[in-house]
């Protein structure tokens, strides 16, 4: 397991493939924080094909923010986990078809749908 972090955010790289990403309380991400983020991903090795977002904290996105992250192709395979109920009810619309992505209520089943992910031929 490896760790990284940025000013707004820690990542955890598990071995089993998974990058783990746990935004701080109460930051609101802006575009250039979202280019930062995205950049980090980028160059963690081995390459990141799976994220697992762990909402464990409230944070948001500015709306240009919101399309940046949504325009990255950095991952194939999302996991958002929500501990709460999102308001919005067209959450994960802003992502592109070629993102598989799900939202889960808990870590541990976000977490057995990406090893599946990864697992699957």
């Amino acid at each position: 397991m490896k760790q990284y972090s940025l000013d707004f955010c820690d990542f955890v790289h598990h071995e089993n493939g998974v990058l783990e990403v746990i935004v701080h309380e109460g930051v609101e991400i802006t575009s250039d924080m979202a280019h930062e983020f995205l950049g980090a991903i980028d160059n963690i090795e081995p390459k990141v094909v799976a994220a697992l977002v762990n909402r464990k904290n409230n944070y948001s996105y500015t709306f240009s923010a919101n399309f940046i992250l949504a325009k990255a192709n950095s991952v194939k395979y999302l996991a958002i986990v929500n501990y709460r109920k999102l308001m919005w009810p067209l959450k994960g619309a802003f992502f592109p078809k070629k993102y598989r992505i799900a939202f889960f209520d808990n870590t541990e089943e976000a977490t057995e749908w990406l090893l599946f992910k990864l697992n699957e031929k």
